[in-house]
């Protein structure tokens, strides 16, 4: 089929595929080796396919109309599907492009997804498993998942895995899953930047009025800081974090001027207040977006919490962030040699 393929999986839904899939292909990208990358199906009929918009966007590639096909987890991928995606694969691969293929999850809600065992027979792929660190997940459910696809399977990513948990992982699960020939490829630690959400869906989320430099809109947000009212450790307790939003009442110019002496992504001004002339001059100095809102502070930040409840990974800055932890804790040569295939 040319150059190999790659079908990345994940135990569940959410595990964290789409980052995996736009992180390696960036690696590769940056080694002269970019692929062409598919989202298979789409399990939510009603989907916009931002994921396939992503990744086009990630490469330059047009953007395929055929993919994802729509499917529920009950439907799994029929022949019909598979035979769609397989000739859009020989497409691009007969072109010697290497190929990843975003596939659906394994399980969606204890219903198992048929017809990926088939479909990677079919385009002679290696397969990775990605899943999200959680002990509920019981060992042998992962074993069984990875030996479904005997010598199919390159490996099982660990991802999401906070720091303390990594020595119990390196010492019971990687030796269990060993012991049945299932090779874990990396334990991915868990990193809040993939959480974050730019300025521009701040403004958006809290139908806020941007007043300045909105040319930083795409700025990533990972952190959000709440103005008190100590001034005196105002400065230190601000510069804390150089990635936040900081939200404070719009009448306390005091600690804007504050969170303005610190590194920040945004300034949330709350109660409908205008900012005074001197802050609108030092936030344009410092390049800080200024946002008013006419919600008090805290019920701004509560609004504010929801939003990273639905962030995304559709981020270029996620990306190859995600893309450097992964060099350092994949075996990015094993996985990489997928694509020497001829």
């Amino acid at each position: 089929m040319g150059m190999g393929v790659l079908y990345v999986t994940s135990l569940n839904a959410g595990d964290g595929k789409t980052a995996f899939c736009s992180s390696i292909s960036h690696l590769m990208k940056t080694r002269g080796n970019a692929p062409f990358v598919f989202k298979a199906t789409s399990l939510d009929r009603n989907a916009n396919n931002l994921d396939a918009i992503f990744y086009s966007d990630l490469h330059l590639n047009p953007l395929n109309s055929d993919l994802p096909i729509p499917t529920t987890p009950e439907e799994g991928l029929t022949p019909a599907i598979r035979g769609l995606i397989l000739e859009e694969v020989h497409k691009v691969s007969s072109q010697g492009y290497p190929v990843i293929i975003e596939g659906p999850p394994i399980l969606v809600k204890e219903t198992v997804v048929t017809g990926a065992h088939e479909l990677v027979d079919a385009l002679d792929a290696k397969v990775v498993i990605i899943t999200n660190h959680d002990q509920a997940i019981p060992m042998s459910r992962l074993a069984a998942a990875g030996e479904s696809f005997g010598e199919s399977l390159l490996g099982i990513v660990i991802n999401n895995v906070r720091r303390y948990q990594r020595h119990a992982i390196e010492e019971s699960l990687v030796p269990c899953l060993a012991k049945r020939n299932i090779p874990v490829l990396g334990i991915v630690p868990e990193d809040r930047a993939l959480l974050g959400v730019t300025v521009g869906q701040i403004v958006a989320h809290l139908d806020g009025e941007l007043l300045l430099n909105a040319d930083k809109e795409n700025q990533l947000v990972d952190n959000v800081m709440i103005g008190g009212m100590v001034l005196d450790w105002a400065v230190h307790y601000f510069g804390q974090s150089e990635t936040k939003a900081v939200i404070v009442r719009g009448d306390r110019p005091d600690l804007q001027i504050a969170a303005l002496h610190t590194p920040t992504r945004c300034l949330v001004l709350t109660g409908g207040h205008h900012p005074l002339q001197y802050i609108t001059h030092e936030a344009t100095e410092e390049e800080v977006p200024l946002v008013v809102v006419q919600s008090n502070t805290l019920d701004t930040a509560k609004i504010i919490e929801t939003l990273f409840e639905v962030a995304t990974v559709h981020h270029l800055e996620k990306t190859e962030r995600f893309a450097e932890t992964l060099a350092k804790h994949l075996d990015t040569d094993a996985l990489l040699a997928t694509f020497d295939e001829s």
